[in-house]
């Protein structure tokens, strides 16, 4: 199954596992985006946020604070 298929759930999970993996931020919730940094920081991984540039300022530091260190923010 390809990341981009999998629920927000199953992305949770995996990344509460240790994974490390990219998201889309096109058609992913700003709370889905920080629930799922939320799980990389509390899983020890990292995530990427790719397409990010109609994502406001203040959403993109609620993201990255979700995780500090741990997310890269890509447009």
């Amino acid at each position: 199954m390809s990341i981009r298929a999998m629920s927000v759930l199953d992305k949770i999970r995996v990344l509460n596992a240790g994974a490390t993996f990219e998201v889309s931020a096109r058609g992913t919730s700003v709370l889905d985006l920080i629930r799922l940094a939320t799980a990389a920081n509390q899983g020890g991984g990292q995530l990427t946020v790719t397409d990010v540039e109609g994502v406001s300022v203040l959403d993109l530091i609620r993201i990255a604070s979700a995780a500090p260190g741990k997310i890269t923010l890509k447009d």
